[in-house]
């Protein structure tokens, strides 16, 4: 059985009514990278990234961040 990273930020920005151009001003992070999040589109997870979006919707890692079988 094969594995995928998925990330949960599009239901955290949601939550927060808040949007990828907004988010990426407020965290100093490009729009195509939280985009890539948003879509599930990404291949790494970069950890300065991941950290910024954690402490900004102060979560954890593993809130952020799922690891399922497909």
């Amino acid at each position: 059985m094969e594995k995928k990273d998925i990330c949960r930020l599009k239901e955290h920005m949601e939550a927060e009514e808040i949007n990828i151009a907004q988010l990426s001003r407020k965290i100093s992070v490009t729009e195509n990278a939280i985009r890539g999040y948003v879509k599930n589109s990404f291949n790494r997870i970069d950890c300065s990234v991941a950290i910024k979006l954690c402490s900004y919707f102060d979560v954890p890692f593993g809130e952020m961040f799922l690891i399922k079988d497909i």
